[in-house]
């Protein structure tokens, strides 16, 4: 038999049915490479393992507890405590540090420093990527309300994307309403104010915001209050936001208005009131910024025919919408403080008719009293005294103590009269409290002189409502010196003080 045939004798065939022999398992093969990783762990590495963990574990249990003494300490208003808690997680949770900051600003104390100390915080947790807008937004608002605008101008800076307008006018208007200074209190150096204010809004202009009706109101603002330029530099920034497009509104033109007053354009800003730029008359205030300049330059009788056209024509407006009350009393105390107004309300018999009646008598006390007084300096004594005993009580108006001091310090001269000979000086108070009861006869008294002692007498009249105040005393005796009636300035100074 052939070995083929034997074999084939021995070995089943494949439709015999019985059992076959099971595979010999293959021997593993250990990869030395994975050695390290496959072996079981040592015990000393399995309790490292352990240790670790547990470590893990204890590191994020405790973050969770510092964060929730943080929250605590924002909660109470304990920002000290807040901030170092914050800064000691290595990875605080960014809406609690969010809500830390908006906190921090908003509370009925703000803490700014604290809140810039916690948004620091919270845009290092975030970035790359920045932190919600609110929280910048909190924090300019918060900062250039307190006045420190430097810091809320590096925190615009800092926004991405940049700001819009309206936040940038917010602290272009704090650097002109606090002196542009970082810290809280002003700053007398308007030229520095407007300066800053200017850079804030040429930065934003540079990152793309588009300067607009909001911004250029705040800059005309701080064009007039600094002087830096004078009416060139106002009409400068007109010219300028027309060619951007921007058309002022009523705010706008009341600004203006009084930036032109400001800066001694008297007749241009009573252009803008009348329509000249805006296309449209500008509000109450526009009106008593005008009436203010012109009688800071003297020109009572233009001030008076303008509120009389306007009283007329209705042409003063507040806002869009027509004014309830044409002349307010604003408008009637600024007339009546007008310089030279006294001569032209004693030619016209006082203010002009159709000017109403003060809404408030405090109002109408200071008006009445600036009314008198003018007529006192304008020479129109006899009319001065009738305000005050007669006009204003018969208008139920009362006159006060410092309605009567006013007039009679306008009754008296404002400075000494030149001394008699090189090397005198102007007799003082001092001097008429210490000259002798026999000194020599004063100078006949000028018509102020006595108008001044009549109103005084009325003062010091048993029961009178107005006596007179240290005030008072010191007008009439410092007047009553200046004039030469050293007598009568002694007799005022010895006689006992009204009961």
């Amino acid at each position: 038999m052939s070995p083929w045939a034997l074999a084939a004798a021995v070995s089943p065939s494949s439709s015999s049915p019985g059992p076959r022999p099971r595979p010999r398992a293959r021997p593993r093969r250990l990869d030395r490479r994975s050695a390290s990783v496959t072996a079981a762990p040592t015990p000393a590495a399995a309790a490292a393992a352990t240790s670790s963990s547990a470590a893990a574990g204890a590191s994020a249990e405790g973050d969770g507890a510092v964060t929730a003494a943080a929250a605590a300490a924002v909660a109470a208003h304990r920002w000290a405590d807040a901030v170092a808690l914050y800064a000691s997680v290595a990875s605080p949770p960014p809406a609690a540090l969010h809500d830390a900051v908006l906190a921090a600003f908003t509370a009925p104390t703000p803490a700014p420093r604290a809140g810039l100390a916690l948004l620091t915080r919270l845009e290092a947790a975030v970035s790359p990527a920045p932190p919600r807008r609110s929280a910048y937004v909190a924090a300019v608002t918060a900062l250039a309300a307190a006045g420190r605008v430097a810091p809320a101008a590096a925190v615009l800076g800092r926004m991405s994307p940049p700001p819009d307008e309206r936040l940038v006018a917010v602290v272009a208007d704090a650097a002109v309403r606090c002196g542009g200074g970082g810290g809280g209190g002003s700053d007398a150096d308007g030229g520095d104010a407007y300066a800053t204010a200017l850079a804030i809004v040429r930065s934003a202009d540079g990152r793309g915001v588009p300067v607009g009706l909001w911004c250029y109101t705040a800059l005309l603002k701080g064009a007039g209050r600094s002087g830096a330029g004078g009416a060139a530099e106002v009409w400068r920034l007109v010219r300028e936001a027309a060619g951007r497009g921007v058309v002022l509104d009523a705010v706008g033109r009341n600004v203006l208005v009084d930036a032109l007053v400001r800066a001694g354009d008297v007749d241009g800003a009573a252009s803008v009131l009348r329509g000249g730029v805006g296309g449209a008359a500008s509000g109450g205030r526009a009106l008593n910024s005008v009436v203010r300049g012109l009688g800071e330059q003297g020109r009572a009788d233009e001030a008076f025919a303008l509120v009389a056209d306007a009283a007329a024509g209705g042409g003063k407006r507040r806002g869009d919408a027509a004014a309830a009350g044409v002349v307010d009393d604003v408008t009637r105390n600024s007339l009546a403080a007008t310089e030279g107004a006294g001569v032209a309300a004693a030619a016209g018999g006082g203010l002009p008719p159709g000017f109403g009646r003060w809404t408030s008598v405090d109002e109408a006390v200071v008006a009445y009293t600036s009314l008198a007084a003018g007529l006192a300096g304008a020479g129109a004594y006899a009319a001065a005294v009738a305000v005050l005993t007669s006009e204003m009580p018969v208008a139920g108006i009362p006159p006060t103590s410092r309605s009567y001091t006013s007039v009679i310090s306008a009754c008296l001269p404002r400075s000494a009269a030149p001394p008699p000979s090189a090397g005198s000086s102007a007799p003082t108070v001092a001097a008429a409290a210490a000259a002798p009861a026999t000194a020599a006869a004063d100078p006949s008294p000028s018509r102020g002189v006595s108008t001044a002692l009549k109103l005084y007498g009325l003062m010091t009249a048993p029961g009178s409502p107005t006596p007179p105040t240290p005030i008072t005393v010191a007008a009439v005796v410092t007047g009553l010196a200046r004039a030469g009636a050293l007598s009568a300035a002694t007799a005022v100074l010895a006689a006992p003080p009204p009961a």
